[in-house]
């Protein structure tokens, strides 16, 4: 059995499993997030060699007292909410596991004051911001920009292996760099009285360029539409623009819901405090772009 530790976020998952090639292929599409700390998630993996086709992409949930199960057509596991172990199997495409930590992430998130949200994320001298939206709101558009502005750092883990992790932190705690975190999916917690944004290995089309990072959010930019001046909202807008983009995975029928209740309601209480703390504005795509210049 092989094991490999994860951290995102802060979270460090154990991820066990008899498949040495897809062990291979987690090493390499994780490295930059590879730990060496304990383990507060912890998943058995296992594969098939049924490669579907994916006609619907959308994950199916159901909850049963304590137990979140989860299908799709390329995979199938459950995760206990209780003690944080996941069981799951997977086609062997990279695709499909990334899908399952996704939602793993996402509960784990919102039990420890945070979540995952789809946006672009980066830093710019110790100020980290978010530029949030759906599908084709511009999200790679500025990250393109974001990376068109300064020469960036080679990845600071540039060891698959793992060997040149800090051992106290898997992330590196930006300062001073600018630096893209994500084009997709970016981590948002709560510790103490500040938030922070997080990289993820969930990326988009600049998944190369993109590196595992945090720093304290400054600002989010929430998109609206592409010739919309920057206007500032009010705490109670922001949540109501926020929550579409927020990555939370529920359902309308199941048993003993509970947990999951109390997951959702700390997420929504999360959402309204970063909004009450963190400057929150809407902007078109056409604005958004003049505003990256002015901060690179």
């Amino acid at each position: 059995m092989t094991e490999i530790r994860i951290e995102i976020a802060g979270i460090c998952c154990l991820i066990k499993t008899p498949d040495k090639g897809i062990a291979d292929m987690i090493r390499d599409n994780y490295f930059s997030f590879l730990s060496t700390n304990v383990p507060e998630l912890d998943i058995l993996l296992q594969t098939n060699n049924h490669t579907p086709v994916l006609k619907n992409i959308e994950v199916t949930l159901h909850y049963d007292d304590n137990t979140v199960f989860i299908t799709r057509a390329d995979l199938s596991g459950s995760i206990n909410l209780s003690n944080w172990t996941a069981e799951v199997t997977v086609s062997k495409q990279s695709h499909s596991f990334d899908s399952f930590l996704r939602v793993l992430f996402s509960l784990a998130l919102a039990e420890r004051m945070g979540f995952l949200i789809h946006s672009t994320g980066f830093v710019k001298n110790d100020k980290g911001y978010i530029f949030a939206g759906p599908k084709f709101s511009g999200k790679t558009t500025i990250a393109g920009l974001v990376l068109g502005g300064d020469t960036f750092p080679a990845n600071p883990y540039p060891d698959k292996s793992g060997e040149n992790i800090n051992k106290n932190n898997s992330f590196a705690r930006i300062c001073s760099q600018n630096i893209l975190l994500s084009d997709e999916i970016i981590a948002v917690r709560k510790q103490g009285d500040i938030f922070y944004l997080f990289g993820t290995p969930f990326q988009g089309s600049m998944r190369d360029s993109a590196q595992n990072g945090s720093s304290e959010l400054s600002n989010i930019f929430l998109f609206g539409e592409k010739l919309a001046p920057v206007r500032n909202l009010t705490p109670s807008d922001a949540v109501y623009k926020l929550l579409p983009n927020v990555l939370f995975f529920t359902c309308g029928h199941s048993n003993g819901m509970q947990n999951i209740l109390n997951l959702t309601t700390s997420l929504f209480s999360l959402c309204c405090d970063l909004c009450r703390n963190v400057s929150c504005s809407e902007i078109g795509l056409e604005y958004a772009k003049e505003l990256i210049n002015e901060i690179r």
